[in-house]
């Protein structure tokens, strides 16, 4: 099932394109029974939906889902942050420190890399990992794995992404969490999420239209 959702949000398979269950069995080797147990899995994460005559399809999101999934990811994120700061160590800021260089390192390449968003939650997992709290990661988890298709268009169309300017919030987020300083850490991290969602919503409206309305 991994693999399948990190197929959608790289957008393989175009909204509203069908998924086929025994083409899939087939591509993975596998009987149709696991395909179908992951693709209602995947319907219950509302990554998918099930239409009658069609079968499963990527569950198109308005702009006004999405920016309710981003606002639900501030909240989590932002107790995730809080109750990880009690228990953040040296090796867990040095963990977030190397993936941060990583993503330093594609900004200044100026190219809008897919590798982009998957070292990103890696960043916002590892800061999160101490807080010991596995079903508010998995909500946000599975919110980052549902939006992540759209960021991903974003990437590819769009140059108004400001890939520097995340890197120096992330910056900031961790001199806050190596400081202990939880309430500046949680605000930065708020405000992060939400301003991903303005500029994200921003493309959509501009690129995508009433589709997404």
């Amino acid at each position: 099932m991994e693999s399948l959702r990190q197929r959608i949000s790289n957008r393989e398979f175009p909204e509203p394109e069908a998924l086929r269950q025994e083409s899939l069995a087939q591509e993975y080797g596998v009987s149709v029974a696991p395909v179908r147990e992951a693709l209602a899995r995947l319907e219950a994460e509302g990554i998918l939906t099930l239409n009658r005559h069609r079968g499963y399809v990527v569950k198109t999101l308005s702009l006004d889902d999405i920016r309710q999934l981003f606002e639900i990811r501030a909240l989590l994120e932002t107790e995730l942050l809080r109750f990880s700061l009690s228990n953040m160590d040296a090796e867990t800021l040095a963990e977030a420190e190397q993936i941060e260089a990583k993503m330093e390192k594609i900004a200044q390449t100026e190219k809008q890399s897919r590798d982009w968003t998957e070292l990103n939650w890696r960043f916002h997992s590892t800061l999160y990992r101490p807080a010991k709290k596995q079903k508010y990661w998995e909500i946000a988890d599975n919110i980052y794995a549902n939006t992540n298709r759209y960021v991903h268009m974003q990437l590819l169309i769009s140059h108004s992404v400001v890939l520097p300017k995340s890197v120096r919030e992330h910056q900031k987020i961790l001199e806050y969490c190596r400081q202990g300083c939880a309430t500046e850490a949680c605000e930065l991290m708020r405000l992060h999420i939400m301003t991903a969602a303005d500029d994200l919503i921003g493309f959509m409206e501009k690129e995508v239209g009433s589709d997404h309305g």
